[in-house]
């Protein structure tokens, strides 16, 4: 059996052992949820509240959220740390009364999560880590996870960066093993709605990580904006010159041909 935590778990292949994934943070006495992994089912949850642990997931005004709806992961019973020493008004910031049982205490994780009712409880990032691009409301965390579930996949990152005309985007940095970018993209696609496939892509032989292995996303390189549309193809009727020219002037590019999309373009 192998108990793996401490940080996301973002692959797992069958293996001749049980594997376990704990999550939990150290305001709770370090496990808080558990649960026993099964790569063939392509979930990595990490699993149901332990004994002496109530865990909720919760929306604006504290209400529960229903399965499939990202929610910020709280946490109370008997694990639950008195706070945070000599500092007051962190404590009462993130340790806040318990709605649900009267005299008690939970602690607010800022970690986002769903439930679902085969597997429990899936985690999908930080809340800090949520991006807004064209309207819609991103966890970076989650892109990173699909990506790192790919084959060829060795590594992976994402990241929000603004394009030229001052637009948020999303950036993927992949270490891939063997397919090019495009192929990656076409299977990221396949898992994930348009506006949360990475409109640019850097390649990387290996990803910068931090003194403790995590990936370092502030020494990651900035990516080339402008290598993000297709091999150029002037337009040639007046519609097509004047569709280009708006496109330019909305994204904030110098040349847009017939064959860009206009979402890839960020």
């Amino acid at each position: 059996m192998l108990l793996v935590g401490g940080d996301k778990l973002k692959r797992a292949v069958k293996q001749p052992y049980t594997i376990v994934n704990n999550y939990g943070p150290t305001e709770n006495t370090v496990v808080a949820t558990s649960g026993v992994i099964n790569p063939e089912e392509g979930s990595l949850s990490i699993g149901r509240a332990i004994a002496n642990t109530r865990v909720y997931i919760l929306g604006d005004g504290d209400q529960v959220q229903p399965e499939g709806i990202a929610g910020e992961l709280c946490v109370a019973g008997r694990g639950l740390a008195r706070g945070y020493l000599n500092r007051e008004e962190e404590t009462a910031k993130r340790f806040t009364a318990d709605p649900f049982v009267p005299g008690e205490r939970m602690y607010r994780t800022g970690d986002l999560v769903k439930w679902n009712a085969q597997c429990g409880i899936e985690y999908i990032g930080r809340i800090d880590q949520q991006v807004k691009v064209r309207g819609y409301r991103i966890e970076l965390s989650e892109i990173e996870v699909r990506l790192a579930q790919l084959a060829d996949v060795h590594d992976a990152a994402v990241t929000a960066v603004e394009d030229k005309a001052g637009n948020t985007a999303l950036c993927a940095y992949v270490a891939p093993q063997q397919d090019d970018i495009e192929t990656l993209k076409a299977a990221l696609k396949d898992t994930l709605p348009d506006y949360m496939v990475p409109a640019f892509w850097v390649e990387m032989d290996e990803l910068p990580v931090t003194a403790n292995g995590k990936i370092d996303k502030k020494a990651l390189p900035e990516p080339d904006i402008e290598a993000g549309s297709a091999a150029y193809k002037a337009p040639e009727t007046e519609m097509e010159t004047l569709l280009s020219d708006i496109w330019q002037e909305v994204l904030g590019l110098d040349q847009i041909g017939v064959s860009d999309n206009f979402f890839t373009l960020g």
